[in-house]
């Protein structure tokens, strides 16, 4: 690989030679990162097609393809239920498995295998919410809570919908408006004194200051 672009630098600008240098190290990441991804599920976005799916003159449309497709098929299996194609378990204070939505405590993602505790929490930090996941309890899982990783948070965003942009049902409690925002376990690189968050009004993702007044919602790894 060296020599091959030692000859071509010979007769290439500089820049054209990087380009290629990149590429081949990205190629060299690309199974590792395939790897990674088979072991992160992540629910579909949710969002319909504009026009019919099949519109030939609309090929790329969201809706066309993955778990929204099989569920606009009709040919989608789920464990639970849920809006779209998110497969949600609701569970009650015990950690039992309920039909009775609105009073239940806990929703399992059947896809993703994280278990959400449905209140959302205001804390006056970043460092209080995560204070407070560690030492949170419910459903009868009294260990292993804490804040989401803004990717996991981002796969409760239903993008079907507004304000808010999730499962209602499920998540009754989100709450609405632009300023709704929850905080993520992830910080900020570029300025560790900020931190990623999700706001539920359409669902995007931008970092804030860690000392603002924010929402939280819990999670844990499975039922275990």
């Amino acid at each position: 690989m060296n020599h091959f672009l030692t000859s071509l630098s010979q007769d290439r600008p500089a820049a054209w030679l990087h380009r290629v240098t990149m590429a081949a190290a990205v190629a060299a990441l690309l199974p590792a990162w395939a790897a990674a991804q088979a072991t992160a599920p992540l629910n579909d976005t949710g969002v319909p097609c504009h026009v019919a799916c099949n519109d030939a003159n609309y090929p790329g449309q969201d809706g066309r393809y993955g778990r929204d497709a099989a569920q606009a098929r009709g040919v989608l299996s789920k464990a639970g239920d849920g809006v779209a194609a998110f497969d949600f378990t609701a569970l009650d204070a015990s950690g039992t498995v309920t039909t009775t939505l609105g009073s239940h405590k806990c929703v399992y993602d059947n896809v993703t295998g994280l278990l959400w505790s449905s209140e959302r929490n205001l804390t006056s930090n970043w460092t209080d919410a995560v204070n407070a996941a560690s030492i949170h309890e419910r459903c009868g899982r009294n260990s292993g809570w804490r804040l989401p990783t803004r990717r996991e948070l981002l796969s409760i965003v239903y993008r079907g919908v507004l304000n808010p942009a999730i499962d209602g049902d499920y998540f009754p409690n989100t709450g609405t408006g632009t300023g709704n925002r929850y905080y993520t376990a992830d910080e900020y690189a570029p300025d560790t004194s900020e931190v990623w968050t999700v706001e539920f009004y359409s669902g995007g993702a931008g970092w804030r200051p860690k000392n603002l007044q924010d929402h939280s919602r819990f999670v844990r790894s499975g039922l275990d």
